[in-house]
Protein backbone atom coordinates (compact mmCIF):
# COMPACT_ATOMS: atom_id res chain seq x y z
CA UNK A 1 0.00 0.00 0.00
CA UNK A 2 1.50 3.36 -0.78
CA UNK A 3 2.58 5.00 2.39
CA UNK A 4 0.39 8.39 2.27
CA UNK A 5 -2.92 5.60 2.18
CA UNK A 6 -1.42 3.85 4.97
CA UNK A 7 -1.02 7.00 7.33
CA UNK A 8 -4.33 8.51 6.44
CA UNK A 9 -6.07 5.00 7.48
CA UNK A 10 -3.89 4.94 10.22
CA UNK A 11 -5.35 8.46 11.44
CA UNK A 12 -8.97 7.70 10.31
CA UNK A 13 -9.00 4.08 12.22
CA UNK A 14 -6.57 3.46 14.07
CA UNK A 15 -6.25 2.79 17.76
CA UNK A 16 -3.93 4.59 20.34
CA UNK A 17 -2.79 8.06 19.95
CA UNK A 18 -4.32 8.38 16.59
CA UNK A 19 -7.88 7.66 18.20
CA UNK A 20 -7.65 10.43 21.14
CA UNK A 21 -6.20 13.10 18.26
CA UNK A 22 -9.53 12.31 16.13
CA UNK A 23 -11.80 11.90 18.83
CA UNK A 24 -11.03 15.88 20.03
CA UNK A 25 -10.41 17.16 16.73
CA UNK A 26 -12.45 14.92 14.49
CA UNK A 27 -11.89 17.46 11.19
CA UNK A 28 -8.82 16.28 11.16
CA UNK A 29 -8.95 13.14 8.77
CA UNK A 30 -10.76 15.43 6.30
CA UNK A 31 -7.64 17.89 6.42
CA UNK A 32 -5.18 15.47 6.20
CA UNK A 33 -7.28 13.31 3.33
CA UNK A 34 -7.12 16.90 1.67
CA UNK A 35 -3.07 17.35 1.81
CA UNK A 36 -2.21 13.83 1.11
CA UNK A 37 -4.67 14.47 -2.55
CA UNK A 38 -3.22 18.06 -3.19
CA UNK A 39 -0.72 18.07 -6.23
CA UNK A 40 0.43 21.81 -6.77
CA UNK A 41 2.81 23.10 -4.11
CA UNK A 42 1.26 26.26 -3.19
CA UNK A 43 -2.07 23.40 -2.46
CA UNK A 44 0.35 20.86 -0.60
CA UNK A 45 1.76 24.18 1.54
CA UNK A 46 -1.74 25.27 2.33
CA UNK A 47 -3.17 22.36 3.21
CA UNK A 48 -0.35 21.75 5.46
CA UNK A 49 -1.04 24.69 7.27
CA UNK A 50 -4.67 23.50 7.27
CA UNK A 51 -3.50 20.30 9.08
CA UNK A 52 -1.47 21.60 11.26
CA UNK A 53 -3.87 24.45 12.96
CA UNK A 54 -6.14 21.95 13.63
CA UNK A 55 -3.43 19.64 15.30
CA UNK A 56 -2.21 22.72 17.25
CA UNK A 57 -5.72 23.58 18.70
CA UNK A 58 -5.80 20.47 20.60
CA UNK A 59 -3.08 22.10 22.84
CA UNK A 60 -4.16 25.79 22.80
CA UNK A 61 -1.27 26.10 20.66
CA UNK A 62 -2.93 27.87 17.57
CA UNK A 63 -1.01 31.16 17.46
CA UNK A 64 2.05 29.26 16.72
CA UNK A 65 0.43 28.47 13.47
CA UNK A 66 1.35 32.59 12.46
CA UNK A 67 5.29 31.25 13.34
CA UNK A 68 4.58 28.84 10.29
CA UNK A 69 3.42 30.91 8.30
CA UNK A 70 6.46 32.52 8.51
CA UNK A 71 8.59 29.82 7.36
CA UNK A 72 6.34 29.01 4.58
CA UNK A 73 6.63 32.43 3.02
CA UNK A 74 10.15 32.15 3.53
CA UNK A 75 10.08 28.97 1.17
CA UNK A 76 7.64 30.64 -1.29
CA UNK A 77 10.35 33.66 -1.77
CA UNK A 78 13.03 30.98 -1.47
CA UNK A 79 14.99 32.56 0.98
CA UNK A 80 16.13 30.18 2.75
CA UNK A 81 19.68 29.19 2.25
CA UNK A 82 19.42 25.62 2.43
CA UNK A 83 21.15 23.46 -0.40
CA UNK A 84 18.78 20.28 -0.18
CA UNK A 85 15.93 21.49 0.78
CA UNK A 86 13.03 24.15 1.20
CA UNK A 87 9.36 22.57 1.76
CA UNK A 88 9.78 22.27 5.19
CA UNK A 89 5.85 23.03 5.67
CA UNK A 90 4.18 20.42 3.99
CA UNK A 91 7.36 17.84 5.45
CA UNK A 92 6.16 18.39 8.88
CA UNK A 93 3.12 17.41 8.55
CA UNK A 94 4.33 14.27 6.71
CA UNK A 95 7.06 13.93 9.54
CA UNK A 96 3.77 13.88 12.08
CA UNK A 97 1.97 11.77 10.38
CA UNK A 98 4.44 8.97 9.79
CA UNK A 99 5.44 9.56 13.80
CA UNK A 100 2.10 9.01 15.21
CA UNK A 101 1.61 5.87 12.76
CA UNK A 102 5.14 4.23 14.28
CA UNK A 103 4.12 5.20 17.73
CA UNK A 104 0.55 3.50 17.85
CA UNK A 105 2.47 0.49 15.86
CA UNK A 106 5.71 -0.18 17.80
CA UNK A 107 4.65 -1.05 21.52
CA UNK A 108 8.92 -0.38 22.10
CA UNK A 109 8.16 3.37 21.49
CA UNK A 110 5.19 3.89 23.72
CA UNK A 111 6.68 2.30 26.05
CA UNK A 112 9.75 4.46 25.92
CA UNK A 113 7.73 7.49 25.98
CA UNK A 114 5.59 5.79 29.07
CA UNK A 115 8.79 5.48 31.46
CA UNK A 116 9.80 8.97 30.13
CA UNK A 117 6.36 10.68 31.20
CA UNK A 118 5.80 8.45 34.29
CA UNK A 119 2.17 7.08 33.36
CA UNK A 120 1.04 3.85 34.32
CA UNK A 121 -2.24 5.05 32.10
CA UNK A 122 -2.38 4.41 28.27
CA UNK A 123 -4.63 7.70 28.01
CA UNK A 124 -2.26 9.95 29.73
CA UNK A 125 0.92 8.65 27.97
CA UNK A 126 -0.80 8.79 24.54
CA UNK A 127 -2.09 12.35 25.73
CA UNK A 128 1.86 13.62 26.75
CA UNK A 129 3.09 12.12 23.39
CA UNK A 130 0.58 14.01 21.10
CA UNK A 131 2.06 17.34 22.64
CA UNK A 132 5.49 16.18 22.52
CA UNK A 133 5.54 15.25 18.96
CA UNK A 134 3.20 18.26 18.03
CA UNK A 135 6.79 20.58 19.10
CA UNK A 136 9.06 17.76 18.03
CA UNK A 137 7.70 17.48 14.18
CA UNK A 138 5.24 20.38 13.44
CA UNK A 139 7.21 23.13 14.85
CA UNK A 140 10.26 21.94 15.11
CA UNK A 141 11.89 23.92 12.06
CA UNK A 142 10.21 27.50 12.67
CA UNK A 143 14.13 28.11 13.72
CA UNK A 144 14.88 28.45 9.74
CA UNK A 145 13.20 32.14 10.08
CA UNK A 146 16.82 32.51 11.80
CA UNK A 147 18.55 30.49 9.27
CA UNK A 148 18.77 33.45 6.72
CA UNK A 149 20.21 36.62 8.55
CA UNK A 150 20.19 39.24 5.09
CA UNK A 151 18.06 42.28 4.84
CA UNK A 152 15.24 40.31 2.88
CA UNK A 153 14.12 38.79 6.19
CA UNK A 154 14.71 41.22 8.55
CA UNK A 155 10.78 42.15 8.50
CA UNK A 156 10.15 38.19 9.06
CA UNK A 157 12.12 38.29 12.11
CA UNK A 158 10.89 41.41 13.41
CA UNK A 159 7.55 39.57 13.48
CA UNK A 160 9.05 36.98 15.30
CA UNK A 161 10.70 39.46 18.10
CA UNK A 162 7.10 41.03 18.46
CA UNK A 163 5.69 37.51 20.15
CA UNK A 164 6.48 39.53 23.02
CA UNK A 165 4.28 42.79 22.06
CA UNK A 166 1.45 43.77 23.87
CA UNK A 167 0.09 44.03 20.09
CA UNK A 168 1.01 40.60 19.29
CA UNK A 169 -0.81 39.17 23.17
CA UNK A 170 -3.95 41.30 22.15
CA UNK A 171 -4.09 39.78 18.52
CA UNK A 172 -4.77 36.36 19.95
CA UNK A 173 -7.79 37.77 21.62
CA UNK A 174 -9.67 38.92 19.27
CA UNK A 175 -13.39 38.94 20.90
CA UNK A 176 -12.14 39.49 24.83
CA UNK A 177 -14.47 41.11 27.50
CA UNK A 178 -12.89 44.57 28.70
CA UNK A 179 -12.22 42.48 32.20
CA UNK A 180 -10.11 39.92 30.80
CA UNK A 181 -8.39 42.87 28.10
CA UNK A 182 -7.33 45.04 31.61
CA UNK A 183 -6.12 41.81 33.47
CA UNK A 184 -4.06 41.07 30.34
CA UNK A 185 -2.92 43.95 30.12
CA UNK A 186 -1.66 44.27 33.05
CA UNK A 187 -0.20 41.11 33.88
CA UNK A 188 1.89 41.99 30.25
CA UNK A 189 2.81 45.21 31.90
CA UNK A 190 4.38 43.70 34.77
CA UNK A 191 6.50 41.27 32.38
CA UNK A 192 7.58 44.57 30.67
CA UNK A 193 8.65 46.53 33.27
CA UNK A 194 10.60 43.52 34.93
CA UNK A 195 12.28 41.54 31.91
CA UNK A 196 11.83 43.71 28.70
CA UNK A 197 14.90 45.54 29.88
CA UNK A 198 16.65 42.31 30.38
CA UNK A 199 16.55 40.88 26.97
CA UNK A 200 19.53 40.97 24.06
CA UNK A 201 18.28 43.24 21.04
CA UNK A 202 15.74 41.69 18.82
CA UNK A 203 16.82 39.16 16.20
CA UNK A 204 15.98 41.81 13.38
CA UNK A 205 18.50 43.97 15.23
CA UNK A 206 21.17 41.53 13.80
CA UNK A 207 22.59 41.72 10.38
CA UNK A 208 24.73 38.93 8.69
CA UNK A 209 27.65 36.96 10.91
CA UNK A 210 25.54 37.51 13.83
CA UNK A 211 24.71 33.87 14.72
CA UNK A 212 25.99 33.58 17.98
CA UNK A 213 24.28 37.09 18.78
CA UNK A 214 20.85 35.24 17.91
CA UNK A 215 21.47 32.04 19.70
CA UNK A 216 21.89 34.52 23.11
CA UNK A 217 19.01 36.60 22.40
CA UNK A 218 16.82 32.83 22.12
CA UNK A 219 17.90 31.81 24.78
CA UNK A 220 17.31 34.46 27.05
CA UNK A 221 14.36 34.23 29.12
CA UNK A 222 14.85 35.73 32.90
CA UNK A 223 11.31 35.51 33.86
CA UNK A 224 11.89 31.84 33.96
CA UNK A 225 13.66 31.83 36.98
CA UNK A 226 10.84 33.73 38.94
CA UNK A 227 8.59 30.42 38.05
CA UNK A 228 11.11 27.92 38.97
CA UNK A 229 13.85 29.79 41.50
CA UNK A 230 16.08 26.66 40.43
CA UNK A 231 16.55 28.49 36.97
CA UNK A 232 17.47 31.69 38.44
CA UNK A 233 20.46 33.32 36.84
CA UNK A 234 20.30 30.22 34.00
CA UNK A 235 19.87 30.76 30.01
CA UNK A 236 18.24 28.27 27.98
CA UNK A 237 20.86 26.31 26.76
CA UNK A 238 21.18 25.72 30.91
CA UNK A 239 17.61 24.51 30.98
CA UNK A 240 17.41 21.86 28.19
CA UNK A 241 21.06 20.76 29.07
CA UNK A 242 23.07 20.24 32.01
CA UNK A 243 25.97 18.88 30.03
CA UNK A 244 26.54 22.15 28.17
CA UNK A 245 27.01 19.93 24.79
CA UNK A 246 23.76 21.78 23.18
CA UNK A 247 25.51 25.14 23.66
CA UNK A 248 28.66 24.03 22.94
CA UNK A 249 27.01 22.56 19.40
CA UNK A 250 25.27 25.20 18.34
CA UNK A 251 28.32 27.84 18.77
CA UNK A 252 30.57 25.90 16.71
CA UNK A 253 27.71 25.96 14.35
CA UNK A 254 27.34 29.60 14.39
CA UNK A 255 30.75 30.39 14.20
CA UNK A 256 31.79 27.21 11.51
CA UNK A 257 28.93 26.02 9.93
CA UNK A 258 28.09 22.42 9.23
CA UNK A 259 32.01 20.69 8.68
CA UNK A 260 33.09 23.65 8.36
CA UNK A 261 30.92 24.91 5.78
CA UNK A 262 30.13 28.54 6.61
CA UNK A 263 28.38 29.93 9.55
CA UNK A 264 25.25 29.45 10.39
CA UNK A 265 22.50 29.47 13.04
CA UNK A 266 21.19 25.77 13.06
CA UNK A 267 17.28 25.57 12.83
CA UNK A 268 16.75 22.58 15.46
CA UNK A 269 18.65 24.66 18.10
CA UNK A 270 16.75 28.02 17.27
CA UNK A 271 13.68 26.62 16.89
CA UNK A 272 13.92 24.87 20.50
CA UNK A 273 15.10 27.81 22.09
CA UNK A 274 12.37 30.16 20.61
CA UNK A 275 9.78 27.88 21.65
CA UNK A 276 10.69 27.58 25.73
CA UNK A 277 11.54 30.86 25.09
CA UNK A 278 8.05 31.77 24.09
CA UNK A 279 5.92 29.16 26.01
CA UNK A 280 7.57 30.11 29.38
CA UNK A 281 6.75 33.64 28.58
CA UNK A 282 2.61 32.74 28.53
CA UNK A 283 3.22 30.68 31.11
CA UNK A 284 4.55 34.03 33.83
CA UNK A 285 1.63 35.91 31.98
CA UNK A 286 -0.88 33.14 33.13
CA UNK A 287 0.67 32.79 36.41
CA UNK A 288 0.24 36.38 37.18
CA UNK A 289 -3.40 36.46 35.84
CA UNK A 290 -3.85 33.75 38.23
CA UNK A 291 -3.19 35.91 41.47
CA UNK A 292 -4.55 38.97 40.21
CA UNK A 293 -8.11 37.81 38.41
CA UNK A 294 -11.88 36.75 38.89
CA UNK A 295 -11.95 33.19 38.85
CA UNK A 296 -14.04 33.94 35.22
CA UNK A 297 -11.62 36.30 33.91
CA UNK A 298 -8.93 33.28 34.36
CA UNK A 299 -10.79 31.24 32.73
CA UNK A 300 -11.63 33.44 29.61
CA UNK A 301 -8.05 33.73 29.22
CA UNK A 302 -6.94 30.54 29.30
CA UNK A 303 -10.25 28.65 27.62
CA UNK A 304 -10.24 25.84 30.28
CA UNK A 305 -6.99 24.91 29.41
CA UNK A 306 -4.20 23.37 31.82
CA UNK A 307 -1.74 26.46 32.66
CA UNK A 308 -0.04 24.41 35.74
CA UNK A 309 2.96 26.16 36.14
CA UNK A 310 4.53 22.22 36.51
CA UNK A 311 3.67 22.06 32.85
CA UNK A 312 7.23 23.51 31.92
CA UNK A 313 8.96 21.14 33.64
CA UNK A 314 7.36 17.93 32.79
CA UNK A 315 6.18 18.83 29.08
CA UNK A 316 7.42 21.59 27.44
CA UNK A 317 11.35 21.72 28.74
CA UNK A 318 11.60 17.82 27.61
CA UNK A 319 9.10 18.89 24.43
CA UNK A 320 12.02 21.81 23.41
CA UNK A 321 15.03 19.57 24.22
CA UNK A 322 13.61 16.83 21.63
CA UNK A 323 12.96 19.93 19.04
CA UNK A 324 16.83 21.47 19.83
CA UNK A 325 18.16 17.76 19.28
CA UNK A 326 16.67 16.58 16.31
CA UNK A 327 19.70 17.80 13.59
CA UNK A 328 22.28 17.02 15.38
CA UNK A 329 24.89 16.34 12.68
CA UNK A 330 27.55 14.02 12.74
CA UNK A 331 30.03 16.00 11.02
CA UNK A 332 30.75 18.59 13.55
CA UNK A 333 32.81 17.65 16.13
CA UNK A 334 31.22 18.33 19.49
CA UNK A 335 28.29 15.63 17.94
CA UNK A 336 30.55 13.20 19.30
CA UNK A 337 29.65 13.58 22.66
CA UNK A 338 25.75 13.59 21.70
CA UNK A 339 24.71 11.28 19.12
CA UNK A 340 25.46 7.96 21.31
CA UNK A 341 23.15 9.17 24.23
CA UNK A 342 20.40 9.96 21.26
CA UNK A 343 18.74 6.39 21.85
CA UNK A 344 14.91 5.36 22.18
CA UNK A 345 15.26 4.42 25.98
CA UNK A 346 16.82 7.47 26.92
CA UNK A 347 15.27 10.29 24.11
CA UNK A 348 12.40 8.75 23.11
CA UNK A 349 10.93 11.43 21.36
CA UNK A 350 13.89 12.87 19.66
CA UNK A 351 15.06 9.89 18.38
CA UNK A 352 11.67 9.64 17.02
CA UNK A 353 12.25 13.07 15.34
CA UNK A 354 15.32 12.17 14.15
CA UNK A 355 14.33 9.27 12.28
CA UNK A 356 11.23 10.52 10.56
CA UNK A 357 13.25 13.53 9.44
CA UNK A 358 15.71 11.35 7.48
CA UNK A 359 12.76 8.93 6.27
CA UNK A 360 10.74 11.71 5.48
CA UNK A 361 12.36 12.77 1.51
CA UNK A 362 9.14 11.19 -0.47
CA UNK A 363 7.05 13.86 -2.36
CA UNK A 364 9.29 16.38 -1.87
CA UNK A 365 9.87 19.30 -3.52
CA UNK A 366 13.98 19.40 -5.03
CA UNK A 367 13.71 23.40 -3.65
CA UNK A 368 17.34 23.53 -2.21
CA UNK A 369 19.94 24.46 -5.20
CA UNK A 370 21.93 21.49 -4.97
CA UNK A 371 19.11 19.35 -6.45
CA UNK A 372 17.82 22.32 -8.40
CA UNK A 373 20.96 22.44 -10.66
CA UNK A 374 20.81 18.75 -11.13
CA UNK A 375 17.62 18.04 -11.34
CA UNK A 376 17.59 15.52 -14.44
CA UNK A 377 19.76 13.14 -12.22
CA UNK A 378 17.26 14.09 -9.26
CA UNK A 379 14.37 13.69 -11.06
CA UNK A 380 15.32 9.52 -11.41
CA UNK A 381 15.45 8.88 -7.74
CA UNK A 382 13.10 11.29 -6.29
CA UNK A 383 10.60 9.34 -4.04
CA UNK A 384 6.90 9.37 -4.66
CA UNK A 385 4.28 7.79 -1.65
CA UNK A 386 3.78 5.24 -4.15
CA UNK A 387 6.84 4.09 -4.31
CA UNK A 388 6.97 3.47 -0.32
CA UNK A 389 5.28 1.34 1.41
CA UNK A 390 5.78 0.53 5.61
CA UNK A 391 4.68 -2.44 7.50
CA UNK A 392 5.20 -4.00 10.75
CA UNK A 393 6.47 -7.41 11.05
CA UNK A 394 7.54 -9.88 13.54
CA UNK A 395 6.15 -10.76 17.55
CA UNK A 396 3.65 -8.63 18.56
CA UNK A 397 5.57 -7.60 21.36
CA UNK A 398 8.91 -6.80 19.77
CA UNK A 399 7.93 -5.92 15.79
CA UNK A 400 9.82 -4.11 13.52
CA UNK A 401 8.83 -1.52 10.78
CA UNK A 402 10.16 -2.36 7.24
CA UNK A 403 10.09 0.72 4.91
CA UNK A 404 10.61 -0.68 1.58
CA UNK A 405 11.32 1.42 -0.81
CA UNK A 406 10.31 0.53 -5.21
CA UNK A 407 12.77 -1.28 -6.38
CA UNK A 408 15.50 0.61 -9.32
CA UNK A 409 19.08 0.64 -10.00
CA UNK A 410 19.09 4.08 -8.21
CA UNK A 411 16.37 3.51 -6.04
CA UNK A 412 18.43 0.80 -4.79
CA UNK A 413 20.98 3.33 -3.94
CA UNK A 414 18.50 5.34 -2.31
CA UNK A 415 18.40 2.60 0.40
CA UNK A 416 21.55 2.24 0.95
CA UNK A 417 21.95 5.51 1.67
CA UNK A 418 18.72 5.71 4.20
CA UNK A 419 20.76 3.58 6.12
CA UNK A 420 23.78 5.04 6.11
CA UNK A 421 22.89 8.34 7.40
CA UNK A 422 20.81 6.63 9.84
CA UNK A 423 23.87 4.89 11.12
CA UNK A 424 25.74 7.89 11.61
CA UNK A 425 22.87 10.06 13.10
CA UNK A 426 21.08 7.22 14.65
CA UNK A 427 22.94 4.01 15.65
CA UNK A 428 20.36 2.05 17.51
CA UNK A 429 17.84 3.08 14.56
CA UNK A 430 17.85 -0.97 13.51
CA UNK A 431 16.37 -2.13 16.20
CA UNK A 432 13.08 -1.01 15.88
CA UNK A 433 13.39 -0.32 11.74
CA UNK A 434 14.77 -2.15 8.74
CA UNK A 435 15.40 -0.39 5.17
CA UNK A 436 14.70 -2.64 2.14
CA UNK A 437 13.34 -2.55 -1.94
CA UNK A 438 10.35 -4.28 -2.80
CA UNK A 439 10.92 -6.84 -5.37
CA UNK A 440 9.04 -6.31 -8.92
CA UNK A 441 7.85 -2.49 -8.20
CA UNK A 442 8.86 0.50 -9.39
Amino acid sequence: MDINATLLTHLATGAGAASILRAVRPNVVALAQSFFEARTDISRLQTAQNVAEEILLKNDLRDLIEIRDIVAKQELHRQIRYGKQQDHTAHTVYLYFLGLWLYDNLPQIASAVQITCGSKEYAERDNYFLLQWTYASLLHDIGYAFHNLEPETTKDRQLMDSVFSWTWIKKQYPSMSKDAEEVLRRAHQSWSSKYSGLMPSGTAAYAQNSQEDVLRRLAAAPWLGEIFPEFQGQDLFDVLDETCSLRKYAFEVARDGYGGKGPCVDHAVASGLFLLQYTSFWYWIIQQIEITASVNVYEEITGGFNYDRQNIVSDFIPACRAVAFHNIQPQNKTSESIIPKLTLSEAPITFLAILCDELQRWDRSPAGWMHLDQYRLFSKSALESRNIEILCNGPREDPRVLFLIGKNRRRQKFAEQFRKTLEKRLPDYSKILLIGTRIGST
